[in-house]
């Protein structure tokens, strides 16, 4: 396939993905499986946020003792939620949705939880990816 044609549908691709919200297909770095944060860097209360293959993470200390990992991005229409401590929620700056803790919709319009990315304790750090 010619460069010129490549560079068409590669073009056509990114405006329907823009129109569906999909990010992925800008040239980018390759994808990582893994990404190492050092558990030291996790405060005791709230999250650290992370870039893991070009998407906004928040790794955070679990209920459990463990670590748990959410994508920032709403699954309403793709907006980047935040942390809020005065709610202590994931709260979407769009349309005013909200997620828990653990990340399920608290406040409409998002009905899909957050997307969970796997996270797993190796020693003094914290493994994403699966």
């Amino acid at each position: 396939m010619s460069s010129s044609r490549r560079d068409f549908l590669l073009g056509a691709g990114c405006l329907f993905a823009a129109g569906t919200r999909l990010t992925a297909c800008t040239p980018s770095a390759p994808r990582v499986q893994f990404l190492e944060v050092r558990l030291a860097e996790l405060p005791a209360q709230g999250g650290k946020v992370v870039s893991f293959n070009g998407v906004p993470v928040d790794v955070r200390r679990g209920p459990d003792g463990g670590v748990v990992a959410f994508s920032l991005i709403c699954t309403h229409q793709g907006c980047t939620v935040a942390w809020s401590e005065k709610d202590l929620a994931f709260v979407c700056p769009c349309h005013g949705g909200s997620y828990s803790a653990d990340g399920n919709p608290l406040r409409q319009p998002p009905v899909r939880p957050l997307f969970r990315v796997p996270a797993r304790l190796d020693g003094d750090r914290v493994i994403l990816g699966s």
